[in-house]
């Protein structure tokens, strides 16, 4: 039985529809800015004036938006959020859906250890993942350039941005794995993961907005990949890359542990 296969296609039209949604949001996005563009300064004035707060909630930061890849940084922001929901949702289902399907008895008894069985769900799950950040970074660049006219080019500081997001996907899928493997009632996994992953959200959004308790940007993958800060020093952070692959090895770790000893609901 190749569990691999079975799983990626059995996730395969929820990835479609990811996909999809991703690259809407990168089109509707870059459409916008066509129109703020065409707007000239008034629009920017808009901007300036609004509060620290909102400027936070959009994703606005000290950077020029008249430009596509400054524009491109408001919009990182929700691509970020959407990969990351992907990711959690679907590391704490694909271990749990057996459970809440009620077919466990159907897979477990096979000839192949837990470990096995984690390692090719892990696989299939790592390639949706990098599937529809490739699909957000191609669509990205594409968009970008096509309303850069006369521009600096923008697809390295893209490419760092997609490479950062693509490190916060899997730190979450690994958080929703190992919420997965460590809680008993397999109902809870989503929950606990999704929880996890909107409150890191808004923490982000905290820390954008005042300059106090910045120690807590460690607790929260969105702030080591921040869209202004790749755009400024055309480069990742190596200090959080080590961060992500560290709590990632973590994760997956739980996983395998807890997973190979914790009792199936069936």
């Amino acid at each position: 039985m190749n569990i691999f296969r079975h799983e990626f296609r059995a996730h395969r039209t929820g990835l479609i529809w990811w996909s999809v949604g991703m690259l809407f949001m990168v089109y509707a996005g870059m459409a916008k800015y066509g129109g703020f563009k065409s707007a000239g300064p008034a629009a920017l004035d808009i901007f300036k004036s609004l509060p620290k707060s909102v400027l936070a909630v959009f994703g606005i930061g000290n950077i020029d938006l008249t430009t596509a890849i400054g524009f491109f940084t408001v919009l990182f922001i929700y691509l970020f959020v959407m990969a990351a929901i992907h990711a959690t949702l679907l590391g704490a289902g694909i271990l749990t859906e057996e459970e809440l399907e009620r077919t466990a008895e159907f897979l477990y008894p096979k000839p192949v250890s837990r470990v096995c069985v984690v390692a090719e769900k892990a696989l299939a799950a790592v390639t949706s993942v990098i599937i529809l950040n490739l699909v957000a970074a191609v669509s990205s660049v594409v968009f970008v350039a096509a309303y850069n006219k006369g521009g600096p080019t923008a697809t390295k500081p893209i490419l760092l941005m997609m490479v950062g997001m693509l490190l916060a996907q899997l730190i979450f899928l690994s958080i929703g794995m190992a919420a997965a493997a460590v809680l008993n009632n397999p109902k809870a996994a989503g929950p606990v993961a999704s929880a996890y992953m909107f409150t890191a959200f808004f923490l982000k959004l905290g820390l954008d907005i005042t300059e106090k308790y910045q120690w807590l940007r460690f607790l929260t993958p969105f702030r080591y990949y921040d869209a202004v800060a790749i755009v400024k020093a055309s480069a990742l952070d190596w200090g959080y890359v080590a961060i992500s692959v560290s709590l990632i090895a973590v994760f997956t770790g739980i996983t395998f542990y807890f997973y190979r000893r914790r009792d199936l609901y069936v």
